[in-house]
């Protein structure tokens, strides 16, 4: 799967990052009903970690995947997230930040 993650950032971003920069932290199942529970989606999220100084000046967004980027600290996105900031994607981040507060909170 890491290099669908590999693949997801140089489309969606324009960054090529190695598949071994790429640190597996977290492999979930998720389930969502859709179309009236006509259609069952069943998906394996995987969470990756890549540590690496990025130029956002320089990034190629692909406009149909990304609106915007920008540098957040874990703590500052935990707040966007409790305060259901229109900035973020709506959706379960739990996983995302218990992983930041494990690496991050020292």
């Amino acid at each position: 799967m890491t290099i669908q993650a590999v693949r997801e950032l140089q489309e969606e971003l324009g960054l090529t990052v190695p598949e071994e920069n790429f640190q597996l932290k977290s492999q979930t199942k998720q389930q969502f009903v859709l179309h009236d529970g006509k259609y069952i989606d069943n998906e394996l999220v995987d969470i990756y970690l890549v540590q690496m100084d990025v130029d956002l000046s320089t990034l190629k967004l692909q406009v149909e995947e990304v609106s915007d980027v920008k540098y957040v600290h874990w703590t500052e996105l935990k707040r966007m997230v409790q305060n259901k900031d229109p900035a973020i994607v709506p959706g379960d981040y739990k996983e995302i930040l218990s992983i930041c507060e494990k690496q991050f909170a020292n």
